[in-house]
């Protein structure tokens, strides 16, 4: 790379401002005359238009119904204190270990309830993005 490229390069690094996103919650619409669906913020600002996806199988409405949730959550993970890419990849996890806490709930007592705690730890860190996958 020339002199002048790597200059550019540094120029537009520092220049560069993040992208704001819309505000949560994200809200689906469903789709207009050209069968494309809508993901609005909570300001009205529009945050993706999807069509359908025949590949997958999948309508306009539950690609926007999909995309409207993960928005939603990755908002209320970060005010939380997460990391929201952690969260999304560590939820198979979660959402195990609150199975098992739901069913040592029924029973506080019984073998185990040590191990099902460190899980739902376990699982909370993955989310917090303080453990490496």
């Amino acid at each position: 790379m020339s002199e002048t490229q790597n200059e550019y390069e540094t120029e537009s690094e520092t220049d560069v401002e993040p992208t704001p996103f819309a505000s949560a919650p994200w809200e689906p619409e469903r789709p207009d005359e050209s069968a494309h669906a809508h993901v609005w913020g909570s300001d009205g600002d529009l945050v993706a238009t999807v069509c359908d996806n025949p590949v997958y199988g999948e309508t306009a409405f539950d690609r926007a119904r999909l995309i409207a949730a993960a928005g939603t959550a990755a908002e209320e993970a970060k005010e939380m204190g997460y990391d929201p890419v952690a969260v999304q990849k560590a939820l198979p996890k979660i959402l195990e270990a609150l199975e098992d806490t739901a069913e040592m709930m029924d029973h506080p007592h019984a073998p185990g309830h040590d191990a099902r705690r460190a899980k739902v730890n376990d699982a909370l860190a993955s989310a917090e993005g303080s453990r490496d996958e």
